[in-house]
């Protein structure tokens, strides 16, 4: 999609109601242009971003077996992961570490019917992502690390525990002191997905 589109669908979307109170932008900037236009377009309306989140995962391969177990149903795009949210008919064929993903053992939960996988969940088609995703989102990471006045770290060492049953984040902490200016959040992405997951929202929340 052109970028002007993807810029006027933003704009349009983060002006209604619902966002008055803060949004998140997932995958969206990718590049430095689109850092720089977005940034552009909505300081222009009186907003601004504070609160930038980079998700840092030091182990490829847990990011290659989160992409690449991804499967989906064809018609109601309903998605299923063969180790995080199997169906049952995986489960009932032995499940991920014994089983092996095929259209005969991965089946949607609601019809029966067999499960695809998508061209770019393909080991290959993921080295060659990830290798592109690594070169852009470098040029991102410089253009915030430029705007931001706070660099934080959100430690891997928070139990899930710790993180679900925290009053207040670090970097809430800091971004109060900072009276609400621009944070730079590198998040810990190793892990598994509800541990990370919960990682990230304690940060945002």
């Amino acid at each position: 999609m052109r970028l002007n589109i993807t810029l006027r669908m933003d704009g349009c979307r983060v002006e209604q109601a619902d966002c008055e109170r803060g949004f998140v932008l997932d995958g969206f900037p990718r590049t430095r242009e689109q850092c720089e236009q977005f940034d552009a377009m909505i300081e222009s309306e009186g907003t601004k971003i504070w609160m930038v989140l980079q998700l840092e995962v030091s182990n490829k391969q847990v990011l290659t077996e989160r992409l690449c177990g991804r499967w989906v149903h064809p018609v109601s795009r309903r998605s299923y992961h063969v180790q995080y949210n199997p169906p049952k008919s995986f489960v009932a064929a032995g499940g991920y570490g014994k089983a092996t993903p095929s259209v005969e053992t991965m089946l949607d939960d609601d019809d029966g019917t067999p499960l695809m996988q998508r061209l770019d969940n393909t080991p290959e088609a993921v080295a060659t992502a990830l290798a592109e995703y690594e070169a852009k989102s470098a040029e991102v990471v410089a253009h915030y690390e430029k705007q931001c006045d706070y660099n934080v770290l959100s430690k891997s060492s928070d139990s899930l525990h710790e993180l679900q049953n925290s009053p207040r984040s670090h970097v809430k902490e800091v971004v109060a002191q900072a009276q609400a200016r621009r944070v730079l959040v590198r998040v810990d992405g190793d892990g598994d997905l509800e541990t990370v997951s919960a990682r990230v929202w304690n940060q945002i929340h």
